[in-house]
């Protein structure tokens, strides 16, 4: 198995390439890291984001892979803040991944299988976050980060076999022989909150 670890650009692209055996992060972020949420930035009490992320293989063909998703624990110095908001976590075919406090990992607690990718083949997740009107000033500029690792799981294709991605196929999870592993982790979210209300109250 090969690991990669990566700090991602903020942006909304998540590419698998085989040939180099890593991953690539597409984004970008005005506070200079590397993070996949760019649309969760200057947030505040009431607002409901969401983020669109396009998840791709670019793998040559003769190969499919099993793209995955899992998030890490939250660091203690996070924790606070983000136990105000809500994340969730859509399919592009609206199929719940996660939905749960972004403090917690929920289900991606464990490897989700995004699905069998096939060269050039692709799928969407949007991710919803949810901040509660409520929410006090005491957060105002509050920063949290999440980490999620993406992993990858090489298999030959065979001639029957679809050039679709498959979404959501966790058929023999978990795998007992893995061709190849490859994973990267990229620090997934920074939110901000702005100091004051959307109703302008300080």
């Amino acid at each position: 198995a090969t690991a990669i670890t990566v700090s991602a650009d903020s942006g909304s692209q998540v590419i698998y390439e085989g040939s180099a055996k890593r991953f690539v992060f597409i984004s970008e972020s005005e506070y200079g890291e590397k993070d996949l949420f760019s649309n969760f930035k200057s947030i505040m009490p009431g607002d409901t984001l969401t983020q669109e992320i396009r998840v791709s293989n670019a793998k040559d063909s003769g190969v499919k892979t099993k793209l995955y998703l899992r998030a890490e624990t939250v660091d203690e110095a996070y924790r606070d803040f983000l136990s105000q908001l809500t994340l969730t976590v859509l399919t592009e075919n609206e199929t719940i991944l996660a939905e749960t406090p972004a403090d917690q990992c929920g289900a991606l607690a464990e490897n989700i299988c995004l699905g069998t990718f096939y060269a050039g083949a692709d799928t969407t997740l949007d991710v919803i976050l949810n901040v509660p009107e409520a929410m006090e000033n005491e957060y105002q500029n509050a920063l949290g980060k999440i980490q999620w690792v993406f992993s990858a799981e090489e298999m030959p294709s065979e001639p029957t076999d679809p050039q679709v991605p498959q979404t959501m196929d966790n058929s023999g999870f978990p795998l007992l022989v893995l061709l190849l592993l490859v994973s990267a982790s990229t620090a997934a979210l920074i939110a901000v909150v702005n100091r004051q209300r959307r109703n302008g109250d300080l």
